[in-house]
């Protein structure tokens, strides 16, 4: 999986983009990928800053990663998970 097929099954989930970024810091609270020093990473953006970054060796994991803690905030929000990815 690479980016632009993740924001697809975000899109085809109504997932909405204030969920999460990709390569920057988000407007509040998110979850976050991008490459940092070279590598795939995923991370928590908060008030202008990374944190709790996870480096990966495919943009792959990065993504899947990354769909796994959206759908963890939609399941706790809504009692519903997004659907599996294959």
């Amino acid at each position: 999986m690479n980016i632009a097929e993740m924001k697809l099954y975000f899109e085809r989930n109504n997932v909405p983009e204030e969920y999460y970024v990709i390569d920057g810091l988000g407007g509040g609270e998110v979850d976050g990928i991008g490459k940092i020093d070279g590598r795939w990473a995923s991370y928590y953006s908060e008030r202008g800053k990374k944190s709790d970054i996870t480096y990966f060796d495919t943009e792959d994991e990065a993504c899947r990663t990354l769909i796994l803690e959206v759908s963890g905030i939609i399941e706790q929000e809504t009692g519903k998970a997004l659907p599996t990815i294959k």
